[in-house]
Order: structure tokens, then sequence, then C-alpha cells
């Protein structure tokens, strides 16, 4: 056997080899939830659909709405399956607020307050989980 025919078989061996690897620790890590959400802003008695989303999450993401990457949510407070907490935004506009949601495992519920300077808006929300999905 000369060295090129070696070399090429044995970096095939590595290649599938890495790929068995590569599988089996995908197949390890824990499976994401897709949930799709809906909802409704409510502001100045005008009340307005916001679009569907769908977003895959890990199964144990926490009790509380998804939002955006600019607000944080504290003082969160469970009992039985609904979730109390608080919301703050900012910037570029500065926001403070609270909601409550309710999850049971294939559904979710929530309603929360957001207050500006100018204005109050009030968010109602519904999720349903799809199914799995890869986070």
């Amino acid at each position: 056997m000369n060295n090129k025919c070696f070399i090429s078989r044995t970096t095939a061996l590595v290649l599938v080899l890495s790929m068995g690897m590569i599988t089996a620790a995908l197949a390890a890590q824990p499976a994401g939830e897709e949930w799709e959400y809906q909802g409704n802003m409510e502001m100045m008695g005008m009340k307005m659909p916001l679009p569907p989303v769908k977003r895959c999450e890990k199964p144990d993401a926490g009790k509380t709405p998804p939002v955006e990457n600019n607000c944080t949510v504290s003082d969160v407070q469970t009992q039985g399956n609904t979730t109390s907490f608080k919301i703050k935004c900012g910037p570029p506009e500065p926001m403070e607020g609270s909601g409550t949601t309710t999850r049971t495992n294939d559904t979710l519920d929530a309603s929360y307050t957001l207050k500006t300077a100018e204005a109050e808006m009030v968010y109602t929300m519904t999720g349903k989980k799809l199914g799995a999905c890869t986070p």
C-alpha cells in the first residue's frame, strides 16, 4: 500500500468518525419547543392586532412572555401555573410595566401593561405549542 492511499483512507475514516460524533452530540441536545404567539396592543382606546410570531424555545424557558431585546423582566413570582412579573424597556423609548402569564403544557395566556411618559399600552397575548424544534 502506498502512502497516498493510506493517508486518503485515514482521512476518510477520521471524517466518518467525526461526523458520527457530531451527529451524536446534536442528538444529545435537548429538543426545543416551537411556540406561536398572537396578540393585541391597546393604546388610547385603539386595539391593534400584532403579527403572529413563531419562536423556538428551550423547554426550561421561563414562564414570562417573550420580550424585545431592549427589555428586562424582574420580580418574577409564580403561584401554580400563573406567573407575575415586572418589565422595564429602553432605550430608545423607556417603558415600565407589569403583567401576568398563565401557562399550561401547550398554551400560554399573557397580559401586561407598559407605561411611557406619554401613554399606557396594554398587551394581551396567547401562545400555543406547535411541536419540537432545534433551539
